[in-house]
């Protein structure tokens, strides 16, 4: 496809994979949203003061700083089953 026009366009928008990829993207940012937003007033909620709640979401973003890393590490040496493994780690936000 080098070019673009109305039958290439059709083509793309019917393709399923394209659907199915954009509403996990969307659940995956969905999900991180919602633990950056809602943590610290979960934890907050659990009897928390609102300083030591704010303190004790901050692992959570560290772990998925580390993930990150791996995976940046990873892919710069070609590693790419633990690659996989480090990136499915950061998006379940482990």
């Amino acid at each position: 496809m080098n070019h673009w026009d109305k039958h290439t366009a059709t083509r793309c928008f019917a393709d399923p994979k394209i659907w199915l990829g954009t509403f996990i993207y969307m659940g995956i940012v969905q999900t991180g949203y919602a633990t950056s937003f809602f943590t610290p007033t979960i934890l907050k909620q659990l009897g928390w003061t609102s300083i030591r709640a704010q303190v004790m979401s901050i692992p959570i973003y560290i772990a998925a700083t580390a993930c990150a890393l791996i995976t940046w590490f990873n892919q710069i040496g070609s590693y790419q089953i633990p690659s996989e493994r480090s990136g499915s780690c950061y998006h379940e936000g482990l």
